[in-house]
């Protein structure tokens, strides 16, 4: 005759061990999928003149920031990689850009819609995110971009990353 307490063990030894993979798999799916917030591995660089800002990882290696106030280099490691913010009274005409990979919109974290333009420009992935919008006080059109120059490598390991960034853009 089997011993009650014997199956009574293993089947809650059995139990844990699938309690502790279930958990172990949410952990893992969840931080997947989840998107920045906020915290203490993040920076924010604002933007004084245009009235905006944008967030992005601490690690990545930073550039100068520009005289005339127009925007920052986020990640400066050239000749390979390169994200740029900034903004302009002058608008670019990026919708004329010739047979971009990809073009769409996103909607950033504040509601507002973006275009983007995903092109391969001399053996690296180009990554354009921009919108337009009134400067009520001077009476302009500002567009604001971020602009993503990087390896084919550097795209696919960070792509949650890149729009997470694109998506941040915040203006007053």
């Amino acid at each position: 005759m089997v011993n009650l307490k014997i199956i009574k063990k293993y089947l809650l030894i059995i139990l844990l061990l699938i309690a502790c993979v279930l958990g172990l798999f949410f952990l893992i799916l969840s931080s997947q999928f989840s998107s920045f917030t906020p915290n203490k591995n993040l920076k924010t660089y604002k933007n004084i003149r245009f009235g905006f800002s944008i967030t992005y990882p601490k690690s990545w290696k930073e550039g100068y920031t520009a005289t005339n106030g127009d925007g920052k280099v986020l990640l400066d490691e050239k000749p390979y990689n390169e994200i740029i913010t900034y903004a302009s009274y002058t608008p670019w005409s990026f919708s004329q850009q010739d047979d971009p990979i990809e073009r769409g919109e996103i909607i950033l974290n504040d509601g507002r819609k973006a275009s983007f333009l995903k092109e391969l420009k001399n053996g690296k992935i180009s990554y354009i995110v921009f919108f337009n919008k009134t400067d009520e006080f001077n009476k302009a059109e500002v567009q604001y971009v971020l602009d993503v120059n990087v390896t084919d490598e550097f795209y696919n390991s960070n792509k949650r990353t890149l729009l997470d960034v694109a998506k941040s853009i915040s203006v007053k």
